[in-house]
């Protein structure tokens, strides 16, 4: 689960670069409907590899406390 929540959030990253480009560009062009379309593309992706870098965290660190416990066992 750990793979696929990292392959996750290497693609929320990528989509987040695209849509932050496209906002940008369009931002330049003075389209104002597709500046906000993508502005608010840009905030899901951003918060959606937060997500999964907070669920790989907290992965690591359950599986590092599995292996404390083993340890003192």
């Amino acid at each position: 689960m750990k793979k696929e929540n990292q392959s996750h959030r290497r693609t929320a990253l990528i989509c987040w670069c695209i849509t932050f480009a496209l906002t940008i560009y369009f931002r330049w062009a003075g389209n104002a409907f597709f500046t906000y379309l993508f502005g608010m593309l840009t905030v899901f992706f951003l918060v959606a590899a937060s997500i999964f870098q907070s669920r790989i965290r907290k992965l690591d660190n359950a599986q590092s406390e599995a292996v404390d416990q083993k340890q003192k066992k």
